[in-house]
């Protein structure tokens, strides 16, 4: 009995001392309070955070200085940033930039495509010219003889040869003066290590990355060369046969695109509890298109009425337009303010042009919502086909 317990007294101590040089191990392994916080895994210091988004401010707006320099004064910005995350050994957020800025050009004639346009059809000045001389200048631009009386069908090009010159400038005319707010969606990235090591990525309707680059202004030279292509155009979809018979116009004549834009601009963010909605079952982007276009006075039919597929189906959209005539195809340029695009990118995607001052154009859509997000250049150059829906 003593020898049981002279054993056991050894086996506990020796456990007891095991225990002390554990607990003494342990010791020596934790942090000691010094009074400065100590960081968890993927928590990163406010210090770093602001250092990366001083850091990505400075460079977006540098990014836009530069670019947009030679036809915009720049007003201000103004930054919605998203949650900083932590992934690796590197930190990045997601932010809303809304660039203000307003052209520089004093007069409509001072903007690079109505330059083009009105260079490529022989006039310097167009807002302070006559009626009559209008009339001359279409007429030069269809080779008659000014001098020689024009038949029924030669004149009824020439009016609405004029008409469209008018509804040309009148349109961009409206931005002279006027500020623009345009919107881009852009993710900011860095190494943990060096928060100033930054890189800017463009995020499109989608949320995809796209290179910031191009978010670039078009030059002037570009910008003046679609204004001469689309007066070229204009003069060319006139000149159908030796008869002169004018294209016949069948878009929908008392569509208020104004009207369209505005009804984007209210229910952008806000969706209109009226109709039904689509985020979450598909996407909400044709049906949101379709209310606009509807506001600004397209009427429906039993084809095309709330719920509908025409309705809602962005595909589906641009088909139904056209083929009722409401809608012709066109070129970016031509697309103003209240017409719409599509694009069969992804699932297929529909927007309503809300912004186009001859040097930018933006969007306003459903899922994503978005609110004068500005087109890329992939966009622009074959991503998106444009529609308008009153020509002049």
């Amino acid at each position: 009995m003593n020898k049981f317990k002279k054993m056991m007294s050894v086996t506990l101590a020796s456990c007891m001392a095991a225990s002390a040089l554990m607990m003494s191990a342990g010791a020596a392994n934790t942090p000691v309070d010094t009074g400065t916080a100590t960081l968890a895994p993927n928590v990163i210091s406010n210090t770093t955070i602001n250092q990366l988004k001083a850091t990505a401010q400075n460079a977006i707006e540098q990014f836009f200085r530069e670019s947009d320099k030679d036809l915009y004064s720049l007003v201000g910005f103004r930054f919605d940033d998203g949650e900083v995350t932590q992934s690796d050994d590197s930190v990045q957020y997601k932010t809303t930039v809304t660039v203000s800025e307003r052209l520089k050009a004093q007069s409509v004639e001072e903007m690079p495509y109505i330059a083009g346009y009105l260079d490529e059809l022989g006039a310097s000045s167009y807002a302070t010219m006559a009626a009559s001389d209008k009339a001359e200048l279409a007429k030069s631009a269809f080779g008659l003889d000014q001098d020689t009386a024009l038949t029924e069908a030669q004149q009824n090009v020439v009016d609405t040869f004029v008409q469209s010159m008018d509804t040309t400038v009148e349109m961009f005319d409206e931005y002279i003066g006027e500020t623009s707010d345009f919107t881009y969606h852009i993710k900011v990235s860095a190494p943990v290590a060096e928060p100033d090591n930054i890189t800017l990525t463009g995020l499109d309707e989608f949320d995809n990355d796209v290179n910031i680059n191009e978010y670039e202004l078009r030059s002037y030279d570009e910008i003046y060369r679609n204004g001469a292509e689309d007066a070229q155009a204009a003069v060319q979809s006139m000149m159908i046969s030796p008869a002169w018979v004018a294209t016949k116009i069948n878009n929908y004549n008392s569509y208020n695109r104004i009207a369209a834009r505005d009804y984007a601009y209210k229910y952008w963010s806000s969706y209109n509890p009226a109709y039904t909605s689509y985020k979450g079952n598909g996407g909400d982007c044709a049906n949101f298109v379709s209310q606009c276009i509807h506001a600004g006075g397209i009427p429906t039919d039993a084809t095309w009425k709330a719920d509908s597929v025409s309705w809602i189906r962005a595909s589906a959209v641009p088909s139904y337009m056209m083929n009722k005539g409401y809608a012709t195809k066109t070129s970016y340029t031509n697309a103003t303010a209240g017409n719409f695009a599509y694009t069969s990118s992804g699932a297929g995607h529909a927007v309503l042009v809300t912004i186009n001052d001859g040097a930018k154009i933006a969007y306003t859509a459903h899922t994503t919502d978005r609110k004068d997000a500005a087109f890329s250049s992939t966009d622009l150059n074959g991503n998106y086909s444009f529609y308008v829906i009153k020509n002049y």
